[in-house]
């Protein structure tokens, strides 16, 4: 017999042979054995029969399927905002001749984004797609002071305003500013954006009395 044989792919060669012992003087050679890389080979197996048998040729399908790449991570992701892009990749290396490709990666933003793997096998193993979770936290914003303001009374509007600059697409309002009476008042001021983490600051206004000429 010379049955069909199905093997998976271990980088090491595969072969079938015939299944059982030949009569003394009778030999066999195999052509198409000793295959490595998946896939589906005709083998044939040659009989020569010597003086005293007929010889015959048979043949058989060597299959090497693609092996499943095992121990492959990959894990979500955690950054802070700082401006610059973030990625995610995989845990560990792929086997010779199998390849990763991005798609999802390289966001600069706050926000959570979904990042998908595609692993192409090649010739010898199975691909699969993984997907997993980048997550860009906001930023906070340092640096910034909100300090109490006295003014003298003069007829014309007053405000306070934050010290310290602000990081690039941050945004600022303020609640309570453009007073012109004497007296007072709380000032708010929000600070927030897309990228950072909001606060909300509170400071005095202070307006006084001004002095009567004559």
């Amino acid at each position: 017999t010379f049955e069909n044989k199905t093997e998976t792919y271990d980088e090491t060669a595969k072969s079938i042979f015939i299944g059982e012992s030949l009569p003394s003087g009778a030999t066999v050679s195999y052509v198409g054995n000793g295959k490595t890389e998946a896939g589906t080979y005709t083998v044939t197996a040659t009989i020569d029969g010597g003086n005293n048998y007929v010889g015959q040729t048979l043949s058989a399908k060597l299959t090497i399927a693609k092996a499943s790449i095992t121990g492959i991570t990959f894990n979500d992701g955690t950054f802070t905002y700082d401006g610059t892009a973030k990625s995610i990749y995989i845990g560990e290396s792929l086997p010779t001749g199998a390849t990763v490709s991005y798609a999802g990666n390289g966001k600069t933003e706050a926000g959570t984004h979904n990042v998908i793997a595609t692993i192409d096998g090649g010739n010898n193993y199975v691909g699969q797609t993984l997907s997993a979770k980048m997550t860009i936290g906001k930023a906070s914003i340092t640096g910034i002071s909100f300090n109490d303001g006295t003014f003298v009374y003069d007829g014309t509007a007053k405000s306070i305003y934050i010290g310290g600059t602000l990081p690039t697409g941050a945004t600022v309002s303020y609640l309570g500013n453009g007073k012109t009476e004497a007296g007072t008042y709380t000032v708010t001021v929000t600070i927030g954006g897309d990228n950072y983490v909001g606060q909300t600051l509170s400071a005095k206004l202070i307006i006084e009395k001004a002095a009567q000429t004559i």
